[in-house]
């Protein structure tokens, strides 16, 4: 693939030294800087954490669960206030209506449930079950003694 971009590349000493500029260097080490302090924080939580999970499987059970509780609670006060600051356009917005009507659902739903017993390699109008029934000597719909 680097020979096919040298090919196509106008500037062919860019591609193929890959030589980064000492500025942009410089930029993302002082972006690195500012941060530095946020990433030991979230390592020392990580490490804390795992030190918590390691010795007994209960208490790591526990902190992972009350962890979830938590995300659970913050997210549903999040919900909450979305719902008190944009009350006004989310009331505003026309009721959601199904495409279909109950009656045209219960028409789907028998029309979908022929279709798969008809389908189905086990439903009695199949050939393969009437075939097997034929040879354990019985009727469509009895069973023979001791195959109950």
């Amino acid at each position: 693939m680097l020979k096919a971009a040298i090919k196509h590349g106008a500037g062919e000493d860019k591609v193929r030294h890959r030589i980064v500029p000492p500025e942009a260097a410089a930029k993302w080490v002082e972006k690195l800087d500012e941060i530095k302090e946020e990433i030991s924080e979230v390592l020392q939580e990580e490490k804390e954490e795992k030190h918590v999970r390691a010795p007994n499987p209960f208490l790591s059970w526990l902190v992972l669960t009350c962890h979830a509780q938590m995300r659970h609670a913050e997210m549903e006060v999040k919900k909450g206030q979305n719902m008190i600051e944009h009350e006004a356009e989310i009331f505003s917005r026309p009721a959601r209506t199904w495409f279909q009507s109950e009656k045209e659902k219960k028409a789907a739903e028998g029309t979908a449930f022929i279709l798969f017993s008809l389908a189905s390699p086990f439903s009695f109008e199949s050939r393969s079950y009437q075939q097997s029934t034929a040879r354990n000597g019985c009727q469509q719909g009895e069973a023979k003694e001791g195959w109950e």
